[in-house]
């Protein structure tokens, strides 16, 4: 069991007024949106190695997403007609468990903000090692099947995306959601050149961001890819610099979408690992 301290502030990073946690403990500094529960920091001590990147221009408004660290995407990811990109929790508030590094959000269907016709709980934990592991979970709280579709929206910092090659992905269908969603099937390694948002079904358990990290999932199907190239980047006002990120997330979407049946707990693991 990690030992932790929290201390909260309004403005660790100078602007905004979300409440923001920084977590503390003998391996890393973490800080941590309610909102969302969204990690947005996460800083190894031995090294002080940050996993994460956060643009310099982010938005710190409730009920706005906020650009960069782990986004927690659910009840479903992408895009739905009339609804929120990438689902509702993580434009709002969450619980924290009292002196743990664990959040909770409750899901209601009679509460219009979820627009969800289910009922559910959400837990996501944050273990604070020399490797970041984080562990969801997901209980269908309703009388009928409950469908899931999620990713944590993971920007890791890296060097140049143009020098980035992402293994592990080989032989795995994918869809470009850049060219229509196009299906395709991916050869070798992954390189960047202008926008990349590709959704891989059906991957292995571990990829990697070659020289940088180490990504491995646990009852995860799926891992999407995306960095918006320069063009894309400059039409986004919350998107200080596309260069120095990329997002490998795990997650569940499109055709590996999970049904939940009633009173059913899904757990997915996820750890990052510096190379």
């Amino acid at each position: 069991m990690q030992t932790i301290s929290i201390t909260n502030t309004k403005n660790y990073f100078g602007r905004g007024n979300l409440e923001l946690l920084v977590i503390e403990n003998q391996y890393a500094i973490a800080v941590v949106s309610l909102q969302g529960a969204q990690l947005l920091s996460y800083r190894r001590k031995r090294d002080n190695r940050e996993f994460l990147w956060l643009s310099d221009s982010a938005v710190f408004e409730a009920g706005k997403a906020i650009r960069g660290g782990v986004p927690i995407c659910l009840p479903w990811f992408g895009p739905k007609p009339g609804k929120a990109q990438h689902g509702f929790v993580r434009n709002l508030a969450w619980r924290h468990c009292d002196g743990l590094a664990k959040f909770e959000f409750v899901g209601c269907r009679n509460d219009p903000r979820h627009d969800f016709d289910h009922d559910f709980t959400a837990t996501i934990e944050m273990v604070l090692g020399d490797q970041l592991e984080l562990i969801l979970s997901v209980t269908n709280q309703s009388s009928q099947p409950m469908p899931l579709s999620w990713a944590l929206h993971s920007y890791h910092r890296v060097d140049d995306i143009a020098q980035v090659r992402i293994s592990g992905l080989d032989n795995c269908e994918y869809v470009d959601n850049a060219k229509n969603r196009q299906r395709g099937v991916q050869s070798g390694d992954l390189g960047f050149d202008g926008e990349t948002d590709l959704a891989y079904m059906q991957v292995g358990q571990v990829q990697r961001i070659e020289g940088q990290f180490e990504v491995s999932a646990t009852n995860s199907q799926s891992a999407v890819v995306w960095n918006p190239g320069s063009e894309l980047a400059n039409r986004m006002a919350d998107l200080s610099d596309h260069r120095g990120f990329v997002c490998l997330e795990r997650g569940d979407v499109l055709d590996d979408q999970r049904l939940l049946m009633p009173s059913e707990i899904f757990v997915a693991n996820i750890l990052i690992s510096a190379l």
